[in-house]
């Protein structure tokens, strides 16, 4: 009887324990809806957008590529990594700067 009881206890223990870890858990959770409130406000994001965010964010006719130019400029790419890897910086300064 006497082992039952104190398993029953330490039990117990472990549930209130467990219901202060859920508490604190729960203000966290509001602390950090109150802070994603805060910070996604309209205005706020305006101004952010307005400070960081150039051209308002939208994309110009001259950063939309060409599905053929986006190949052709990969693979050269492709190709300068390779290269790099194949000879020492010294060489690939001058070949790079030959281009």
């Amino acid at each position: 009887m006497f082992i039952v009881q104190s398993k029953v206890e330490a039990l117990q223990d472990d549930i209130i324990k467990t219901e202060g870890e859920i508490a604190l858990y729960q203000d966290q959770i509001q602390l950090l809806e109150v802070e994603w409130v805060y910070l996604t406000r309209p205005e706020r994001l305006r101004i952010l957008a307005t400070n960081y965010l150039q051209n308002n964010g939208y994309a110009l006719a001259s950063q939309i590529k060409d599905i053929d130019k986006l190949e052709k400029y990969y693979l050269a790419n492709h190709h300068e990594v390779e290269d790099n890897n194949n000879i020492g910086a010294a060489e690939y300064e001058l070949a790079r700067n030959e281009i």
